[in-house]
């Protein structure tokens, strides 16, 4: 006996003639292709498609043996394809038949080759579409609710933290309490300077701290310049901003 009898065999009820009562049973043998496709699943995900038919589809925990689905119409180019269901009703292996007809009394056996999806993607908490490079996943599919196909966030309980921030800010993240909100490893400041109003041809620059620059979010007295003479304002208390 092959490995492959030893998984589990999904039993469909299939419509065999005019009348309703008249059925035939298919076994649905799901052989694997790779490394054990079953590790994880909690429930499986049976579709059965095919043309002139709506789809029709049906779940049951994985140690169940019978599957009843409405009945399949007879008739050519019928497929199964099957998924594997993790905890979280995510899709982390699937398989998918040859095409075959259905009659009165064939197949009485369709396999279906079942595998390990391969496709990494990541948990993507704060919807800003970087995922977390903590929390991959090995799943079915790219696009999954709630998942992304990248890993480039530095913070997934802030969506204003990602890659490409233009914009500072005054206060620490909400995820990891980090300055850091373009997630390019540092905390950069926005004023960097002391004041020094100079005029430039038409315009005046050179605003910034009164004395020393303070860190991120720290407070400290702020002097802008004065348009046209180009001399200091009087200094304001403001809140170091960074990114």
């Amino acid at each position: 006996m092959s490995a492959a009898r030893h998984l589990p065999l999904l039993l469909l009820a299939v419509l065999a003639a005019a009348c309703p009562g008249d059925v035939t049973y298919i076994e649905v043998e799901l052989s694997p292709t790779g490394p054990n496709p079953f590790l994880g699943v909690k429930t499986i995900r049976l579709e059965a498609t095919g043309p002139e038919m709506s789809p029709i589809r049906a779940e049951v925990p994985v140690n169940e043996r019978e599957v009843w689905l409405p009945p399949i119409p007879l008739g050519a180019d019928r497929v199964i394809t099957v998924e594997g269901l993790d905890g979280a009703s995510l899709p982390v292996a699937r398989g998918q038949s040859a095409p075959f007809a259905v009659t009165a009394t064939e197949p009485t056996t369709v396999t279906v080759p079942f595998a390990r999806c391969t496709t990494i993607v990541y948990r993507d908490s704060d919807g800003d579409g970087h995922g977390d490079p903590t929390a991959g996943k090995t799943m079915c599919v790219a696009k999954q609710e709630g998942y992304v196909d990248n890993k480039t966030d530095c913070d997934d309980g802030d969506s204003r933290v990602h890659p490409g921030q233009q914009s500072y800010f005054d206060a620490r993240s909400a995820g990891v309490q980090s300055f850091d909100y373009n997630c390019d490893g540092k905390e950069d400041p926005q004023f960097t300077a002391t004041v020094a109003c100079l005029k430039d041809g038409g315009s005046c620059t050179g605003e910034g701290w009164e004395t020393t620059v303070p860190g991120c979010g720290q407070e400290a007295s702020f002097v802008p310049c004065k348009a046209g003479s180009c001399t200091p304002e009087p200094a304001t208390t403001k809140k170091q901003t960074c990114r």
